[in-house]
């Protein structure tokens, strides 16, 4: 099996994460993607930010205790 990972030290848009143990790529355009070990391809990272997500996240709580 080939080791795809060996030229990644190379590219300077490349780093190994070691908080996650994983290979990180960042695009020409600002695009993330991480290193997929078991298909050897790149991955693209989606950012959610709590602005996205639904507003019953956000909603504030109640002023009565629980019961």
């Amino acid at each position: 099996m080939a080791d795809y990972t060996a030229s990644f030290v190379s590219d300077p848009r490349i780093a190994f994460n070691k908080v996650t143990g994983k290979w990180e790529f960042e695009d020409d355009d600002g695009s993330e993607m991480e290193w997929g070990m078991v298909k050897n391809t790149w991955v693209l990272v989606v950012h959610t930010r709590l602005s996205s997500l639904p507003s019953i996240v956000h909603r504030p709580m109640s002023d009565t205790p629980p019961d």
